[in-house]
């Protein structure tokens, strides 16, 4: 809600409503209405109080007690002042990040993240919560995920997501075309971004245990052009030892055994006779 009064605009969110009327019981108003709680009744004086949570004031100093003024449903403009969402998706350095909307008495408004503060070099980190085994959290990743990937300004650089699949086939078919409701369509248009599949997407999937075919659900010759095998063996972990360890890890004997590793075993040709005794 917005509520106006001479050089001041406050923002809140309803919290409660009562009303009063000029009756003592509520049987009253039943007589009134010939015994008809849905029939007409003449018109009586009543009034309507709202308890409203304060998010904004402007100006915001000096600190004062909500005025006595106009108040109005919330538009766009007024979630966005409101929710202090201005600052970061105005002018055309704006960084928001459109998540979602907020919706009250019919309508929905727009609601954004700062991208400084969701992936800069600072970042908070984004927690997404709810009842297990609905697919609704999975769903907010995904929706979050495209959301970032259309609207992150190019000037701040690029992004890209690691996903680690755990929960059968939920995430091995990103890169296919979905059906949407209406209702959801809707909500993509409300927040200026497309339905579309996720591109430039690369999956990697385990062998199997002949060590040959991959370990998937993308087994459909179609969706296997970028299916990669996932291998990580002693190349890769010397390629990426300042990943796994750390020097406080290591002694001179480990960092020197290290080096043997990479000069001398790693990419050679290994010959055991005694292993394989000719008779």
């Amino acid at each position: 809600m917005r509520v106006e009064a001479p050089g001041r605009v406050v923002f809140g969110v309803v919290l409660d409503a009562v009303a009063y009327e000029d009756l003592d019981r509520p049987l009253e108003a039943a007589v009134n209405a010939l015994g008809d709680p849905a029939g007409a009744s003449p018109p009586r004086d009543s009034i309507r109080l709202y308890t409203a949570a304060v998010l904004r004031q402007l100006p915001e100093e000096p600190l004062q007690p909500v005025p006595i003024g106009e108040v109005r449903m919330a538009t766009d403009d007024d979630v966005r002042v409101a929710l202090r969402m201005d600052g970061f998706t105005e002018g055309d350095d704006g960084s928001g990040i459109p998540v979602g909307t907020y919706g009250a008495a019919g309508g929905s408004s727009p609601v954004y993240l700062d991208a400084d503060f969701l992936l800069g070099p600072e970042a908070a980190h984004l927690n997404i919560t709810g009842v297990s085994g609905l697919a609704t959290k999975t769903s907010a990743v995904e929706f979050v995920l495209t959301s970032i990937f259309q609207t992150f300004p190019a000037r701040k650089g690029s992004v890209a997501a690691l996903c680690f699949n755990v929960k059968g086939p939920d995430l091995c078919f990103l890169d296919q075309p979905a059906t949407l409701t209406g209702e959801d369509a809707a909500l993509y248009r409300r927040l200026g971004l497309t339905p579309s599949p996720f591109d430039a997407v690369r999956y990697f999937a385990p062998c199997k245990a002949d060590g040959v075919n991959l370990n998937t659900l993308r087994t459909h010759p179609d969706l296997a052009a970028n299916t990669e095998p996932l291998t990580w063996g002693l190349r890769e972990v010397l390629e990426y030892a300042e990943v796994v360890l750390n020097r406080d890890d290591l002694d001179a004997k480990a960092d020197a055994f290290i080096d043997f590793l990479a000069d001398r075993v790693v990419g050679k040709e290994f010959h055991a006779p005694e292993l394989n005794p000719k008779d």
